[in-house]
């Protein structure tokens, strides 16, 4: 919200031609209080139906702001009062600059909550992310993009970030095992912990191999 409407300058459009200049004024309130609002008078070639754009000047930024919102004018027709104003939009249109910081996970997770950094004024409205990246992707990089979103900021560039995808951690256990001696040795078998995506040993590029020291002759004890 404007709190100072004294920094402010307004002026009416119809294309390239200014039709009208307004001027802020302090109002009383009800219950004894003041603010300020901004009045502009509006004149047309034409009784009605021409449409009307509205600029900002901030006179502290020195940068004027284009309104979102525009008018069709209406001669002798009065839009909002003191009691009842009219609210118009307009944000900063110096530029801002969105990065999208650089991210890791593990493979088999969903992607991180990205986030960014800001450089410039402050960034009115949150933006979208997309990455191609999912749950099933392989190891690797993958870019991620800022879009728009609900970004009001009129001058906005969005930079790429990186999403880094990392190998999983698998932990292969050999188990416990009990013979006797003179005994041959147990088969060894591999159990795992860690796969994602359901998936099994059959996805391993090379199979672990257990063994041990001892032999059908070792002494008792532990290996």
């Amino acid at each position: 919200a404007v709190t100072d409407m004294n920094r402010y300058d307004m002026a009416a459009f119809s294309g390239d031609e200014c039709r009208g200049v307004g001027e802020v004024q302090t109002v009383t309130l009800g219950g004894g209080g003041s603010a300020s609002y901004g009045y502009i008078r509006v004149r047309s070639n034409q009784a009605t139906g021409e449409n009307v754009t509205l600029m900002v000047y901030d006179k502290t930024l020195d940068m004027e702001c284009h309104v979102l919102e525009t008018l069709t004018f209406k001669s002798q027709d009065l839009i909002g009062m003191p009691s009842s104003p009219m609210t118009f939009t307009f944000y900063d249109e110096r530029p801002v600059t969105v990065k999208v910081n650089d991210a890791s996970r593990l493979y088999g997770d969903t992607n991180p909550e990205f986030a960014i950094t800001v450089e410039g004024p402050e960034l009115v409205g949150t933006p979208v992310f997309s990455c191609e990246a999912t749950v099933t992707s392989p190891i690797g990089t993958y870019t991620v993009s800022a879009a728009r979103g609900t970004v009001k900021n009129v001058n906005v560039t969005f930079v790429d970030g990186i999403l880094t995808v990392a190998k999983a951690p698998l932990t292969v256990s050999a188990g416990s095992y009990t013979m006797m001696q003179g005994d041959e040795l147990p088969t060894f078998t591999a159990s795992y912990s860690g796969f994602k995506n359901n998936e099994t040993q059959d996805v391993l590029t090379t199979m672990p191999v257990l063994n041990t020291v001892a032999t059908s002759a070792s002494e008792p004890g532990t290996y």
